[in-house]
């Protein structure tokens, strides 16, 4: 259930980025660079929020968790970029294909890590 979960948060988080940068962008005439980062942030405090409360309902301290929910995105985000650089510039994949098996490979590393690092579910709780 927690799998299931975990997919919903992250696809209502980043149906709200889209939404937020959207928004930003063509009402509010926001620059888009500017518009990204800001969406972006307002997406990731979502969706930890999301975490916590209703995937993991966890009891941690929000200032740790959110902490360790930063790490595993920030090395989500070295691995994205590492990986698009070696397959779609020395491989040469085609850039989508190169983005498709990179959000598997960090969407399964940041539930794994997570899990078992940033709100500590046992296996009882799965």
């Amino acid at each position: 259930m927690i799998t299931i979960k975990y997919s919903i948060s992250g696809i209502i988080s980043y149906l709200l980025y889209l939404f937020l940068l959207i928004f930003s962008i063509e009402i509010l005439s926001l620059e888009k660079l500017s518009s990204s980062i800001i969406t972006y942030f307002i997406a990731l405090i979502f969706n930890f929020i999301v975490l916590k409360l209703w995937v993991y309902k966890s009891n941690g301290k929000y200032k740790d968790q959110f902490i360790k929910y930063n790490i595993i995105a920030c090395f989500g985000y070295f691995i994205n970029s590492i990986g698009f650089f070696v397959l779609a510039t020395i491989f040469e994949i085609h850039y989508l294909i190169t983005q498709c098996i990179l959000f598997l490979i960090v969407s399964i590393l940041n539930f794994i890590l997570n899990t078992i690092w940033t709100f500590k579910v046992c296996n009882k709780q799965k």
